[in-house]
C-alpha cells in the first residue's frame, strides 16, 4: 500500500493572507479522503512572517494530485503569494517496502 504525502511550510506578509490562506487549505483539506495526518496550523518564520504548516497523507494517488494543484493555486502570486524561504514538496511512501521504509519526493516547489 502506498501513502501520498503533501507538506509544506508557507509565509505570508501578514496575518490576514495567512488567516484566509489556512481557511482555504483546511477547506480543502475536509473535502478529500485522508489518513492519520492532518495539519495546517498556524507559524511563524525565523523573520517573523506568519505562516502555516501543511501536513496530509491521501490513500490515493488522484487525491494528492489534485490538492497539490488546488493548494499551490490558493497560495496566490506576487504580493499575495508565499515569501522567499517558503516550501512545498509531496512524496509517497510504500508501506510494503519494509524497514528502512524511504520517502520518495516527487516534487518540490520553493518560492
Amino acid at each position: 500500500m502506498a501513502v501520498y504525502s503533501v507538506q509544506g511550510r508557507v509565509f505570508f506578509r501578514n496575518s490576514t493572507r495567512r488567516n484566509a490562506v489556512q481557511a482555504n487549505v483546511t477547506t480543502r483539506i475536509h473535502a478529500v479522503a485522508t489518513q492519520a495526518e492532518v495539519d495546517a496550523t498556524p507559524i511563524t518564520s525565523d523573520t517573523g512572517d506568519p505562516g502555516i504548516h501543511i501536513g496530509v497523507r491521501f490513500q490515493a494517488r488522484a487525491e494528492a494530485d489534485s490538492f497539490w494543484s488546488d493548494v499551490q493555486a490558493a497560495f496566490g502570486t506576487g504580493i499575495n503569494g508565499p515569501v522567499t524561504g517558503s516550501y512545498i514538496w509531496r512524496y509517497y511512501r510504500d508501506t510494503q517496502m519494509g524497514t528502512p521504509d524511504p520517502n520518495v519526493i516527487t516534487e518540490r516547489v520553493a518560492f
